[in-house]
């Protein structure tokens, strides 16, 4: 199997499906790209799972310049070789195996998410209430509008009292 060129990738598509395969790791899989007759060009990793089926797994979106959400031929070619490599390490059912891990990644994501978002609520909550700590200005101040107001002098006494004798010392 020779090596798929960019010139193969960016040819006129026919009437069928257009299939191209090179070999990542002799016996431990191929990179495949097929052009649809619609003119999709996509990349699949085929290989041979722990039953001896093939599977034809799918990689990405062929780019000639790479832009985002797609991948050149190099690139595919790259990630064909990480999964040959997989599987010459052992793991044969890739599929599954590269399932697992993107939800272990995702859960260990959730998790430290929520470990952010708690650290997060706890030290709102800390604000919160420092916010709302009085000092005992405002605490006299309180008073003086709810309670001290209703005093013959409007609790004109009481305050200057506490501006002289209590609230420097605190």
């Amino acid at each position: 199997m020779a090596k798929i060129t960019d010139r193969q990738m960016t040819a006129k598509p026919g009437n069928n499906d257009k299939w191209l395969s090179e070999v990542a790791i002799w016996g431990h899989g191929s990179l495949v790209a097929r052009i649809t007759p619609s003119g999709e060009r996509l990349f699949y990793f085929r290989y041979s799972n722990s039953s001896g089926d093939r599977v034809t797994y799918p990689i990405g979106t062929y780019s000639r310049d790479g832009l985002e959400g797609t991948m050149t031929l190099a690139e595919a070619g790259q990630r064909a070789k990480e999964l040959a490599g997989l599987h010459k390490a052992g793991i044969r059912d890739l599929r599954e195996h590269l399932t697992t891990e993107e939800a272990s990644r995702i859960a260990a994501r959730d998790a430290e998410l929520a470990r952010l978002t708690s650290e997060k609520v706890a030290i709102e909550a800390e604000q919160a209430r420092q916010a709302a700590r009085k000092s005992v200005t405002e605490l006299f101040e309180h008073w003086a509008r709810v309670d001290l107001i209703n005093r013959k002098d409007k609790g004109a006494e009481v305050r200057r009292m506490f501006e002289k004798d209590v609230l420097p010392f605190l």
